[in-house]
């Protein structure tokens, strides 16, 4: 069983949590291609079996985010979990988000939450934070695709967010309330797209099946053809040259990188890095669900 589980993750329990049920429901290795918080819900991505190869380059995929910030309040933790921290009445009018809104499309610096995995010196943040220890908050680099207003009735804002992986989107809110001389909090947040996969095509985690499972061969619609010759090069893994190849067939604009190559029944997944094809994994189709 290798393939992609897109699950609509609900309020409540953590990303680990997800892949524990579906591991133990299909007995199967498992990953994820991007957390999200307990308090936040939507698409996760559920890598199975030989697909959590694929793990780096799906987590690496542009991510999408339907947020909600409450503003004139702020806590530890960012969003509306933590303890209160501060508040004030300062009042934001519309124009002042979407000129803020305009400012931050483009590569930001954020401040990494401290309620967070982020490792530093060995330990996680919230390990820092739980035992009142003062740090040098990280930063990370983000790029900020597209952000737009989707409601404003303050103190809520409801807002589309379109951004590279590992945004802190608990830090963007903050980082939107600072520009705005206020203090804010992220309320809701919703993932809806994680590169090409969308939280439309998501089921429910108590509503997966087997038939659920997107198998790896399908993902991928480019193929390569080969010679007799470069068979023995993708039987033991490796790289294929120009030379190697007899055909390309590039219909796939989502997975514009990867390739297959059929096998009767084995499909041999191949990834494309500058002139040569890098092999990435196997799968046996009369294994997969169809």
């Amino acid at each position: 069983m290798n393939g992609v589980l897109l699950v609509d993750k609900p309020v409540g329990i953590t990303s680990h949590d997800v892949v524990e049920f579906v591991r133990k429901v299909f007995s199967v290795k498992a990953g994820h291609a991007g957390t999200l918080d307990p308090f936040a819900t939507g698409l996760l991505v559920i890598l199975l079996g030989e697909a959590t190869k694929l793990s780096s380059y799906f987590t690496s995929q542009e991510k999408t985010y339907i947020a909600t910030m409450q503003f004139g309040i702020r806590t530890d933790t960012l969003d509306i979990t933590g303890k209160i921290k501060e508040k004030n009445n300062m009042i934001v009018e519309e124009k002042e988000i979407e000129e803020c809104f305009k400012n931050l499309k483009g590569e930001i610096e954020l401040d990494v939450p401290i309620f967070s995995a982020k490792k530093l010196r060995g330990k996680k943040l919230y390990e820092y934070a739980r035992k009142g220890i003062n740090i040098e908050i990280p930063k990370v680099k983000s790029i900020i695709y597209n952000i737009e207003i989707i409601n404003f009735s303050y103190p809520y804002l409801e807002f589309k967010v379109q951004c590279s992986h590992g945004t802190y989107i608990r830090s963007l809110a903050e980082k939107i309330a600072e520009s705005l001389s206020t203090v804010g909090l992220l309320s809701e947040l919703r993932r809806i797209k994680s590169g090409f996969f969308d939280l439309k095509d998501a089921v429910a985690l108590t509503d997966i099946r087997e038939k659920s499972i997107i198998p790896v061969y399908r993902l991928f619609k480019n193929e390569i053809k080969v010679g007799r010759k470069a068979y023995k090069k993708i039987l033991n893994g490796n790289l294929l040259v120009p030379q190697d190849i007899e055909d390309i067939i590039e219909i796939d604009t989502a997975f514009a990188d990867f390739y297959k190559i059929w096998d009767d029944k084995v499909v041999f997944i191949y990834k494309r890095e500058r002139d040569v094809f890098k092999y990435i994994l196997k799968v046996e189709t009369a294994d997969e669900c169809l």
